[in-house]
C-alpha cells in the first residue's frame, strides 16, 4: 500500500521566511518537524494551532488527517479529510483534491473497506490520471478483492463440504440406530411370539388333562373310594392270616405267610 502526504511539504515552499513566531506558518513548520520525528501527537497539536490561524486552509485538515492515519486512527483520519472536502466543495486545485480522496482511500483500505477504497482511488485518478500511486493502489485493492472473493468462495465450498459430511455422518448414524431399533423390535417380537406359543402349549396341555379326567369320569372322591376298596381285601386277608396264626400256635403247627409283606 503506497501512501503519500506530500501536501505537508508543499505548504512550506517559499514561506520559510515567515515561519517565525505565533503564525500559521510557524505552527505548521513545528508540526512538520515533530511529524518527521514520528511524534505524531505533538505534530497534530501544532497543526491544529495552525488551523486556528486559518480555518479555511484545507491543507491543515490534510496534515491533521495524516497524523491520525500514522497513529492508526483511520476513522478519525477519514473524518478530518472529509471536513476539508465539505468546506471546499469546489476545490480548484485538482491535485490537492486528488490527494485528499487518495488518502481517504488509504484509510478505507486499512479498515478493510476495500470496495470504498477502490471507489476513492478511481475518483482520485479521474482528478489526476498521472498519479502512479493511486493507479498502483487501485490495482492492489482490485486484486485483493478478487482474492477475497475466491477465498470466500473456497470457504463457502468448504463449509458446504463439511455440512454434507456432517449430514452424511448423521444420516449414517440415524440408519444404524434405526437398524438397531428394528433389530431390538424384532427380538422383542420373537420373544413375545415365543412366550405366547409357550402359553398356548401350557393351556393346551391343561385342557388335555382336563379332558382326560372328564373322559375317565373319575373325580377325586371316586379315586379315594377305589383306593379304599382296594385296600379292604388286603386288610381282610391280613386279619384272616393273623387269626390262622393264632389258631395254629394253639396246635403247634407253623404256617408260612401267604404273602410277602
Amino acid at each position: 500500500m503506497n501512501t503519500k502526504f506530500t501536501i505537508i511539504v508543499i505548504i512550506f515552499i517559499g514561506i520559510v521566511a515567515f515561519a517565525i513566531g505565533d503564525s500559521e506558518y510557524y505552527y505548521t513548520k513545528k508540526g512538520l518537524e515533530k511529524y518527521e520525528m514520528d511524534d505524531f501527537s505533538t505534530a497534530r497539536k501544532f497543526f491544529k494551532r495552525a488551523k486556528e490561524k486559518n480555518e479555511h486552509n484545507i491543507i491543515h485538515n490534510l496534515n491533521i488527517g495524516a497524523t491520525l492515519y500514522r497513529e492508526n486512527k483511520f476513522e478519525e483520519a477519514i473524518l478530518e479529510y472529509r471536513k476539508a472536502i465539505t468546506k471546499n466543495a469546489n476545490i480548484s486545485d485538482t491535485a490537492l483534491a486528488s490527494d485528499l480522496i487518495y488518502n481517504i482511500g488509504n484509510a478505507n483500505y486499512m479498515l478493510d473497506s476495500l470496495k470504498q477504497a477502490k471507489v476513492n482511488y478511481q475518483m482520485s485518478l479521474k482528478l489526476d490520471p498521472s498519479d502512479m500511486n493511486a493507479k498502483y493502489n487501485l490495482e492492489l485493492v482490485t486484486k485483493k478483492m478478487m482474492q477475497n472473493q475466491q477465498q470466500s468462495k473456497n470457504e463457502q465450498n468448504q463449509e458446504q463440504k463439511q455440512n454434507k459430511q456432517q449430514q452424511d455422518k448423521k444420516q449414517k448414524k440415524d440408519e444404524q440406530q434405526q437398524k438397531q431399533q428394528d433389530k431390538q423390535e424384532q427380538q422383542q417380537k420373537q420373544q413375545k411370539d415365543s412366550d405366547k406359543q409357550q402359553e398356548q402349549q401350557r393351556q393346551q396341555q391343561k385342557q388335555e388333562q382336563q379332558q382326560k379326567r372328564q373322559e375317565t369320569g373319575m373325580t377325586k372322591q371316586q379315586a379315594l373310594r377305589i383306593m379304599e376298596a382296594m385296600e379292604r381285601p388286603e386288610q381282610e386277608e391280613l386279619s384272616n392270616w393273623l387269626k390262622e396264626q393264632r389258631r395254629q400256635k394253639g396246635r403247634g403247627k407253623k404256617f408260612e405267610n401267604p404273602r410277602d409283606w
